[in-house]
């Protein structure tokens, strides 16, 4: 995942589209509250050609995160970009 950077939605899109290509079926967005009301840890994991990734963990020692939160991630998380022609491959 990427934190946005105070970058718009139009811009992140299009640093997705450039990087995935012709594999950019979507994006979905979250919200910084939900993970802090939530005890999931946002962690920075910058990478020469990506700045902005970032990981979610359940705490900060980066254990994996639980059922219920992953839950109230896919229940928060707001869908801003979807393409329906683009078809999921295995590889």
């Amino acid at each position: 995942m990427d934190r946005d950077g105070l970058r718009t939605d139009k811009n992140i899109i299009c640093t997705f589209k450039g990087r995935l290509q012709n594999r950019f079926k979507g994006l979905v967005k979250l919200d910084a509250d939900i993970c802090l009301d939530n005890e999931i840890a946002v962690i920075p994991e910058p990478s020469n050609d990506n700045p902005y990734h970032a990981a979610l963990y359940d705490d900060c020692t980066k254990n994996e995160l639980s059922a219920l939160k992953s839950k109230i991630i896919a229940d928060a998380a707001e869908l801003i970009a979807w393409d329906e022609s683009v078809e999921w491959v295995s590889s």
